[in-house]
């Protein structure tokens, strides 16, 4: 695989699917990760740290 875009990666399913791919046999080389509020995604910004084919994009959806 090369790149996988997944959003919501700061808990639940997204954060799981995200330590899914990086466990498999053959890991995305980029593996790009959303989330709303990157200082409340401790656990990804382990990941990442870890990890350098996981980048963490903040992402969120604001309605005016």
């Amino acid at each position: 695989m090369k790149s996988i875009l997944i959003t919501g990666c700061n808990r639940g399913l997204g954060l799981g699917l995200v330590k899914t791919l990086l466990k498999s046999d053959s890991p995305p080389k980029n593996l790009i990760t959303t989330c709303r509020s990157v200082d409340k995604a401790s656990e990804l910004q382990q990941l990442a740290s870890q990890h350098k084919n996981v980048h963490i994009i903040p992402l969120g959806t604001f309605y005016a």
